[in-house]
């Protein structure tokens, strides 16, 4: 392959002593001629399969395919152009445009690596956009594009926060949600996330003059409580800020004392009325047991006088 780029080889002879063709002779043309053979060989090769024998097609089949033969060609084409095209316009193009109409040259030749042919795979980062190229002669290359010097945001009070939906006078702060003390560094909000569910700005979340961010009671107070919610801010520009809110409630289960008072005389009148019940039941029992027994007494001693 370097032939076609430099003009230029070093002749070998190979071990059955054979030497390859010099720079001089071995061009562009003899790469379009042997696909052009290689095409006709698969042609002759797949009419005449059924002809030969076992041990042959077995071996023929391994490297005489389609597959082969199609990557070859995208090979010699990957060979044309960096043969014709000139060291400013070889090498892969990189344009952006943010409406479809305007655009902006980034690279013409390939970030100055006219072996960088193509593109091949595009990640957004915190720190800019990771470009991978194609090279077929020194390897993939990892390219990081961003506007520049950025400034990431950072967290000013700590990444985990606890937030109680006991809204009482002496944590009244969570009338208000939750505030997350952020430096934006100059870069702009444009979408939160809890739990990977993008949030409603104004709605579920707020953020302050000074680039805090503010997420409402009344977004925080449906969340289950025990659980611990994942929060990412994410900014025009540089990292996102990351931290975790877990979701307290210290309601009391007991009354307050002023009701105290008021309910635990009819709770121990209710009980005393039980047991003044029970007790009007046991002497109602025994008294009809005395009547019995003294009825039948008075029958037995009125049967023996007569």
């Amino acid at each position: 392959m370097g032939a076609d780029l430099n003009s230029k080889q070093t002749d070998v002879v190979s071990p059955d002593g054979v030497a390859p063709q010099a720079a001089e002779t071995y061009t562009l043309d003899d790469r379009y001629q042997f696909l052009a053979s290689l095409q006709r060989l698969l042609d002759l090769y797949n009419k005449n399969k059924q002809y030969l024998p076992e041990f042959i097609t077995n071996e023929l089949d391994k490297w005489l395919t389609e597959e082969n033969l199609e990557n070859f060609i995208d090979f010699v084409g990957v060979l044309s152009y960096l043969h014709y095209s000139n060291d400013e316009t070889r090498g892969f193009d990189l344009i952006v445009s943010s409406d479809g109409t305007n655009f902006q040259t980034i690279s013409r030749n390939g970030f100055g690596d006219n072996n960088n042919h193509g593109l091949r795979v595009f990640a957004v980062t915190d720190s800019g956009l990771a470009i991978g190229t194609a090279n077929p002669y020194h390897g993939t290359q990892v390219w990081l594009l961003n506007d520049g010097e950025i400034k990431n945001a950072e967290l000013t009070n700590g990444d985990a926060f606890d937030y109680d939906k006991y809204d009482s006078d002496k944590k009244s702060a969570n009338a208000n949600g939750l505030t997350v003390g952020i430096n934006p560094n100059g870069n702009t909000v444009e979408d939160v996330q809890y739990d990977y569910q993008s949030l409603t700005a104004g709605t579920d979340y707020t953020v302050a003059d000074d680039g805090s961010i503010v997420l409402s009671s009344a977004f925080l107070n449906g969340r289950e409580t025990g659980s611990t919610g994942s929060v990412v801010v994410f900014y025009n520009q540089g990292a996102r800020v990351r931290f975790t809110v877990t979701i307290k409630d210290s309601t009391p289960n007991a009354p307050k004392k002023d009701d105290d008072k008021q309910n635990t005389k009819p709770a121990a009148h209710k009980k005393a009325n039980t047991a003044n019940t029970g007790s009007n039941v046991i002497g109602v029992v025994v008294v009809v047991a005395v009547l019995v027994v003294a009825a039948g007494a008075l029958f037995v001693f009125k049967r023996k006088r007569s």
